[in-house]
C-alpha cells in the first residue's frame, strides 16, 4: 500500500504541531513572567516545559525500557518470529480473504494548546500595556 508524500508530509506536520505550541506557550510564559514577576506565568511555563518533553523525549524514553524488559522476558527472537509465522498462518487459514486492508490513520489537532496558548498570549500583552501604563504614569510625575 503507498501513501501520498504530501499527506504523509501533512501527518508528520500535524504530529510536530502539538509540541511546537507547547514550546511556543513556554517562551509567551517567560516572557510574561519576566515583565510582571507573577508566579502563575512560571506555573504555565513548568507546564509548557512539561508537554514538551512528554510529547518528545518521553516515548523514546518509554519504548527503550519497554525493550529492557522485554529483553529480560527470556524469550528469543526466534521464538518471536515462529510465533509471528504461526499466526501468519491461522490467519491465511481462517481468514483466507486477500482484500487489501483499510489503513487507518488518526489526525490528533490540538485544538485545546492553540487555545491555552492564545488565551497566554492575550494575557501577557495586557500585561505589557500596564506595565507600560504604570512606567508611564511614574515618568510623568
Amino acid at each position: 500500500m503507498q501513501i501520498d508524500w504530501g499527506f504523509y508530509c501533512f501527518m508528520k506536520a500535524v504530529e510536530w504541531l502539538n509540541p511546537l505550541v507547547h514550546l511556543i506557550g513556554f517562551g509567551i510564559s517567560i516572557w510574561a513572567y519576566n515583565i510582571s514577576r507573577r508566579s502563575g506565568y512560571a506555573i504555565i511555563a513548568g507546564y509548557c516545559l512539561l508537554a514538551v518533553f512528554s510529547l518528545t523525549v518521553g516515548p523514546t524514553i518509554q519504548n527503550w525500557v519497554y525493550e529492557r524488559m522485554e529483553s529480560r522476558d527470556g524469550i528469543t527472537q526466534d521464538a518471536k518470529e515462529g510465533f509471528t509465522r504461526e499466526s501468519l498462518v491461522l490467519e491465511e487459514k481462517y481468514f483466507p480473504s486477500h482484500l487489501p486492508r483499510r489503513a487507518r490513520a488518526v489526525i490528533r489537532f490540538p485544538v485545546g494548546p492553540i487555545i491555552l496558548v492564545l488565551g497566554l498570549w492575550t494575557l501577557a500583552r495586557c500585561e505589557v500595556r500596564q506595565s507600560a501604563e504604570r512606567i508611564g504614569s511614574l515618568n510623568a510625575r
